[in-house]
């Protein structure tokens, strides 16, 4: 059975009010290509971009009653984080995010760090454990191209993926 994007993760989001103009455009077309990161190094100016996008995401999924929602922002920290992962730059990422809090300095997991960023520090620290090890879970046996929520549905729900990392990897 082929697996299909939905609806509603293709549609990036509109630009943040606090988005710098000249920089957004460029990004938005970037980010059609869905690939935008692929042999690039990790300057601070793409981890903003990266980060913003995160951010607006997460404040959509906040704005929604769907039970669904929170997929949409799991996937796109699971994108954002993986592709620095297999570029190798898992590490770098996770110094620059130091660098650019220092409230993040005691988190030394980098799904982790993005997601207590992304979120405004709204998230309490066991549900952002809990999405970690979901998404270390689907790092380490999902296949790239299978999307995060067919995977963590198939594999019984997130709190199930948590779990089995917990008992198999972690």
């Amino acid at each position: 059975m082929a697996t299909t994007m939905s609806s509603s993760f293709c549609d990036w989001p509109s630009p943040p009010k606090e988005a710098p103009s000249a920089a957004w455009p460029r990004y938005m077309k970037n980010a059609e290509t869905r690939d935008h990161l692929s042999g690039k190094k990790l300057s601070p100016a793409v981890l903003k971009l990266e980060l913003e996008k995160l951010r607006v995401v997460w404040r959509q999924v906040q704005h929604t009653r769907q039970r669904d929602a929170v997929y949409e922002f799991l996937e796109a920290v699971y994108d954002v984080v993986s592709r620095f992962n297999r570029a190798g730059d898992g590490r770098k990422l996770l110094r620059k995010l130091h660098r650019f809090d220092h409230r993040l300095k005691r988190i030394q997991e980098p799904y982790a760090a993005v997601i207590h960023y992304a979120t405004a520090y709204t998230v309490d620290n066991r549900t952002r454990s809990k999405w970690s090890r979901l998404m270390r879970f689907a790092d380490q046996t999902k296949k790239r191209t299978d999307l995060l929520e067919d995977f963590i549905r198939r594999n019984g729900g997130i709190n199930e993926c948590a779990a089995l990392y917990a008992r198999r990897l972690g």
